[in-house]
């Protein structure tokens, strides 16, 4: 690969993160827009769906063995430069609210937008920050935390779910059968004491008492009341609403994923309070293209809990990980719906827990298939980018409506060409 074609690859990673930009001056003002308002709102899950759907799954490791040997300038930053969007993001919804005097469902709908986008992405950010050594990338990463009213979850995350991931003692591990409305509560809950607790332990160890100016989670607190206290001031009691709104949204987004990453897997009792050490097993993943960019590889879970210091593009895929059937959103989509959750997953748990495949590779439809998905895997990356920019033109050339319309159509036919070519009849000997 020429250095000219290396630099443009690596250049175009960086374009799907712009995406919301793109589309932010279409943004819908509801009254006299229905319509346009419910199709900005699928937009908001279509778009990473089909892209999952048409971009394949990641090829190989190279990549990540490449940037683990010799870490990139752009990758280090790319964190950063998202989360001073995330920011910019927040005073735009602001300023929304401040300048056209939202009201109502105008400012649900705005922070809904920015909910969902915040919740994926932005905790994404969030958690690769928050596993940096830097004090500055740590505070950037509570920072991004305050602003969706959840700081405790990177005392919780680091210091209590790495510990205690996948046994009945991790609020933030999902249980056999347990529905995503009865996890939510239950890990929101119970992170929040959680943090407490290992706060009050760290405070402790020190010869230090709750009320210490040392003590993490009343500054959180503090933070978060001067947060509201501002988004009243500038823009009002539909600025506070607004903020609550999206945090509640960005909060139920990441403990979705949560539920998604642990969901019915568990690891072995050795003792009273003692369980094996986590491994690949213990984590569900996706290797979906367009995720694995877009969420900064947050699918490669099991590495992340093998090795919570590496950097996000340096993940690699660990044979035998247990593997969840599509990308972040479509899954994202099926854990919002409890009886088609578990007869998708709950097969897949006895799998994983009886040490056995998924899928008998001897079968003839089942080796069109993966032979089908390998052109996909191979090409969807250009096909992928292809999408994201005929998005952008259409946009701007075709109105946001039509663009949506046409792009969906478009991922749409790829997909059923795809599943024509699995369907087709066997040739007779191979039936």
């Amino acid at each position: 690969m020429s250095a000219s074609v290396a630099f443009l690859k690596r250049v175009w990673i960086f374009a799907p993160f712009t995406l919301p930009l793109w589309l932010a001056p279409s943004l819908p003002n509801l009254h006299g827009q229905l319509l346009r308002t419910v199709t900005y709102l699928g937009a908001a899950f279509a778009i990473p769906v089909f892209l999952d759907l048409v971009g394949g799954r990641q090829a190989g490791d190279a990549f990540a063995d490449e940037a683990a040997a010799r870490p990139r300038f752009e990758y280090g930053f790319m964190p950063r430069l998202l989360a001073l969007k995330f920011l910019f993001i927040q005073g735009l919804m602001l300023t929304y609210v401040r300048q056209r005097h939202s009201v109502g469902v105008d400012v649900v709908v705005l922070a809904l937008l920015v909910g969902l986008y915040y919740g994926a992405i932005g905790i994404a950010v969030s958690h690769e920050l928050m596993h940096r050594p830097g004090r500055a990338d740590r505070w950037l990463g509570d920072l991004l935390l305050i602003l969706v009213t959840y700081p405790q979850f990177s005392i919780e995350h680091v210091y209590g779910h790495h510990i205690r991931v996948a046994t009945p003692e991790d609020p933030a591990s999902a249980r056999l059968n347990e529905p995503l409305y009865g996890f939510i509560p239950r890990s929101v809950g119970g992170g929040l004491v959680s943090a407490w607790k290992i706060e009050l332990r760290r405070l402790k160890a020190r010869g230090q008492g709750w009320l210490s100016v040392e003590n993490r989670m009343l500054w959180y607190a503090v933070f978060v009341a001067l947060y509201y206290a501002g988004a009243y001031a500038f823009a009002g009691v539909y600025g506070v609403a607004a903020v609550a709104i999206q945090s509640a949204v960005a909060i139920f987004s990441l403990e979705t994923i949560n539920y998604m990453q642990h969901y019915g897997l568990s690891r072995k009792q050795t003792g009273r309070g003692r369980y094996e050490r986590p491994d690949v097993q213990h984590c569900w993943n996706w290797e979906t293209r367009f995720s694995g960019l877009y969420f900064l590889n947050l699918g490669r879970h099991s590495e992340h809990h093998r090795s919570a210091g590496r950097r996000f593009d340096a993940l690699r895929e660990i044979d035998g990980q247990p593997r969840l059937p599509a990308g972040l959103m479509p899954m994202y989509l099926t854990a919002m719906v409890p009886p088609l959750w578990f007869a998708i997953m709950n097969r897949r748990v006895a799998a994983v827990r009886e040490g056995r495949p998924l899928a008998d590779t001897r079968k003839p439809r089942v080796r069109r298939r993966l032979r089908v998905e390998a052109v996909f895997d191979r090409w969807g990356g250009y096909l992928m980018a292809a999408m994201i920019l005929a998005l952008a033109l259409a946009t701007s050339k075709l109105g946001f409506q039509t663009a949506i319309l046409s792009f969906a159509a478009v991922a749409l036919v790829l997909v059923v060409v795809r599943e024509t070519l699995v369907l087709l009849p066997l040739p007779a000997r191979a039936a």
